[in-house]
């Protein structure tokens, strides 16, 4: 029914297709991609593995064109526990990413 629906609405101008379901209209509930402010990592999920976390550090780095690509701060995330790990992370990147738990 719902491959259907899919052709006849793609099929018929608006005024056929509102005959077609019933006299009812049929509004679009597709919007623009809007552009993304923030990046937001949740630590309670996959993304919050330290592995994870040190990925995205090498990839920020790499994108802000760091000399050593992240090298040296990934170093720096491997010397304490996890909250440490978190704490570095956040330092360099808590400009434009947001940790969430």
């Amino acid at each position: 029914m719902l491959n259907k629906i899919l052709t006849t609405h793609n099929q018929y101008p608006i005024s056929k297709r509102a005959s077609a379901f019933g006299g009812r209209k049929i509004k679009v509930m597709i919007r623009e991609k809007q552009p993304q402010k923030e990046i937001i990592i949740d630590l309670t999920g996959p993304d919050g593995n330290a592995f994870a976390l040190m990925g995205y550090a090498k990839r920020f780095a790499k994108q802000l064109e760091w000399e050593d690509g992240g090298a040296a701060l990934i170093n720096e995330m491997m010397e304490g526990d996890y909250e440490h790990l978190l704490e570095v992370f956040d330092n360099a990147f808590g400009s434009f990413v947001i940790l969430e738990r």
